[in-house]
């Protein structure tokens, strides 16, 4: 018989362009370390995964970068996938750094904690599900641990990470899953009964978060894992001890509810769930703080059982390290009970425990030794399966390319990329990846090589067609601003998207000055520039109350500061009106300076102080409105050559 002969392209060599710091983690196929790019300076995340022990689990991976390929930078609240490539022994997947820690520490840290607080946290991670959901993807593992945030500033983006048990199910032309995968106590029936499941099972997850979040304990909590999962099967649970749960409104409870429905079919959908009064109420309640602080009953609930089940692993090491040491032929399958639970992770008996991975030998071929959990999606976060011992070897290397210091070369993907799959990253995708990263290099590097990319309009059902130069601006990074400007993105005239909002009515909206100040310079054309609700640049800055920016937009408007305030969108509103109804003080004395009429109406007869935010606006607005009306009075009076005298009180 004859055979052909294939050839596969060679891969191809380049230079390293990280360097690894601190680990940050590690699972049962890999570690994460803390990287810079030599180039740019910025930190990252790296995943580096051992391909000996993830053979035959090449598909996990391979499923993992296709869904952070897919989502990354569509959502804010979801964790972004920066580069990948591997070496021969490894993989490495590079990711955003979220320095902000993981969702319940910080909330332990905070001063207080109320219910309107857990409804902003579950409304940011509903977002990201709608929008995994309307993707075809689903989770399959959410819980606290994989929600992190990622800055440590108050107001930092919470994000989902961790998607190496997710599906895209869309794709492989399926609508259920049947395998049994996740965290336990975060797990929906349908997943036990192995009857077929798909994106429901991440929102009976998020009612366990929900539940988790406002008592500091899951719904689900049993002494034993079959325990639990005969709660989960028949959903028993309750809103008890009382006085826990007397501060929680009957909005969440009802959520939890809502959530945690046995029939998939009635569960609520992710996008019904962000239009229930619990998580839509107390947003547009503006999240004030009413009713109870929640934190000190859950701070003391989530210490007080991560204390129990912190002594119940320890009980189970030593019985099971007694049971191997009187063992003639220990086995390397963690050993079951009767009812076939799992049980807690031991500490292998011929090494210290925990392991460092940093103090392991991290060559090629290393022999050291550690018991791994395989209770992990594969490489991270806790799954079901069974524990064993496995020979390290260089599961935890980080070879010379990854090491500080070294310009070694690493394999990057070729048209075979991962286990002869093609792993082609869209170039289209890497520039709006280097914007997020506010990598105003990368992108140069990137147009350089394809100049056609450098409009690349966002054609996906909510991006509105928006360049690359208004995703640079709506994220306020000016050096990518500046690099697009001085390639010619806004040559001969200033881009449009499909609202006819121009970069610039972005970066106003959401008051970065620098980026403002750079593209009024550059097109003060741009700044009377209407979109299709007629407003402009100097309108969204008073609606968002930035006075710094509604001071340049008034210094560079071609048309003077007295007509730029007096223009109006289609409903006749002007800047002055929005920005009554944001009550900003400054950006009200701004536009008032400026020429603004006070007495000017819309289409529907309504003054800028019948819009005033709060009582404090109305007053001042007020106070402002006279003290304009009687100065101009004086003005006019001037001109007649009359005196104004104040009005006395009667007397004399």
């Amino acid at each position: 018989m004859d055979t052909q002969t294939v050839t596969r392209p060679q891969p191809q060599i380049q230079p390293c362009r990280y360097k690894v710091g601190k680990t940050l983690g590690a699972g049962s196929y890999s570690v994460v370390k803390e990287c810079v790019n030599i180039e740019t300076g910025r930190y990252y995340a790296a995943k580096v995964i051992n391909k000996r022990l993830m053979a035959g689990r090449e598909h996990m991976v391979r499923n993992e970068i296709a869904i952070l390929k897919r989502v990354s930078m569509g959502n804010q609240n979801i964790l972004t996938l920066v580069d990948y490539f591997e070496t021969m022994n490894n993989l490495y997947l590079v990711t955003e750094l979220a320095l902000g820690g993981e969702l319940f520490d910080r909330i332990c840290r905070k001063g207080s904690y109320y219910e309107s607080d857990a409804a902003e946290l579950i409304r940011a991670t509903l977002a990201a599900v709608a929008y995994l959901h309307d993707h075809g993807i689903v989770h399959r593992d959410l819980k606290p641990e994989n929600l992190l945030f990622r800055t440590p500033e108050d107001n930092a983006d919470l994000l989902i990470a961790d998607f190496g048990l997710s599906r895209i199910m869309d794709e492989e032309q399926f609508h259920v899953l049947t395998t049994t995968c996740g965290t336990p106590g975060y797990m929906a029936p349908e997943i036990f009964k192995k009857t077929g499941h798909g994106k429901p099972v991440d929102m009976w997850a998020l009612g366990v978060i929900t539940y988790f979040l406002l008592s500091g304990y899951t719904p689900f909590d049993r002494r034993s894992d079959f325990e639990e999962m005969q709660a989960i099967l028949n959903a028993e649970y309750k809103f008890e001890p009382v006085e826990y749960w007397r501060g929680v409104s009957e909005h969440a409870k009802d959520f939890i509810r809502q959530c945690l429905t046995i029939d998939p079919n009635r569960r609520m959908t992710a996008h019904d769930a962000l239009r229930h009064p619990f998580v839509a109420g107390n947003v547009s309640n503006g999240n004030s703080h009413e009713g109870q602080n929640l934190l000190p009953t859950v701070k003391k609930n989530f210490n007080a059982r991560r204390t129990l089940h912190a002594a119940i692993d320890t009980i189970r090491a030593i019985n099971k390290l007694k049971e191997r040491q009187g063992s003639s032929s220990p086995s390397v399958d963690h050993p079951t009970t009767g009812d076939n639970t799992l049980r807690a992770p031991v500490p292998d008996p011929n090494h210290s425990s925990p392991v460092d991975p940093d103090a392991m030998d991290l060559s090629d071929g290393g022999e050291g030794r550690l018991q791994v959990q395989t209770q992990d999606s594969g490489y991270g976060s806790h799954a079901v399966s069974v524990q064993k011992d496995v020979a390290m070897g260089d599961t935890y290397d980080v070879p010379s390319i990854l090491r500080p210091g070294s310009n070694a070369n690493r394999v990057v993907e070729t048209s075979n990329g991962l286990w002869t799959t093609t792993l082609k990253i869209d170039p289209s995708l890497r520039i709006r990846r280097a914007i997020h990263a506010n990598d105003a290099l990368l992108v140069k590097r990137i147009l350089k090589s394809h100049p056609t990319l450098l409009h690349n309009p966002d054609t996906s059902p909510r991006g509105l067609s928006n360049s690359n130069l208004h995703l640079a601006a709506s994220l306020g990074h000016v050096e990518v601003v500046k690099v697009l400007v001085s390639l010619g993105h806004e040559t001969p005239c200033a881009a449009l998207n499909e609202s006819h909002q121009t970069a610039l009515m972005l970066a106003s909206a959401r008051g970065f000055i620098e980026t403002v100040l750079f593209l009024a310079e550059h097109d003060p054309s741009s700044i009377p520039r209407r979109d299709v609700r007629g407003r402009d640049a100097i309108m969204e800055a008073s609606l968002g109350g930035h006075d710094t920016v509604l001071q340049i937009l008034l210094t560079w408007d071609p048309e003077g500061a007295a007509k730029a305030v007096s223009r109006a969108d289609v409903d006749g509103n002007t800047a002055l009106h929005f920005a009554s109804s944001n009550g900003n003080l400054l950006v009200l004395r701004t536009l008032l300076a400026a020429g603004a009429d006070p007495d000017r109406r819309n289409v529907w007869n309504w003054t800028a102080i019948s819009y005033s935010a709060t009582v404090a606006a109305e007053v001042y607005l007020k106070g402002l409105v006279a003290e304009a009306q009687r100065k101009k009075a004086a003005r006019e009076g001037e001109k007649l050559g009359l005196r104004v005298v104040e009005q006395d009180d009667g007397k004399g």
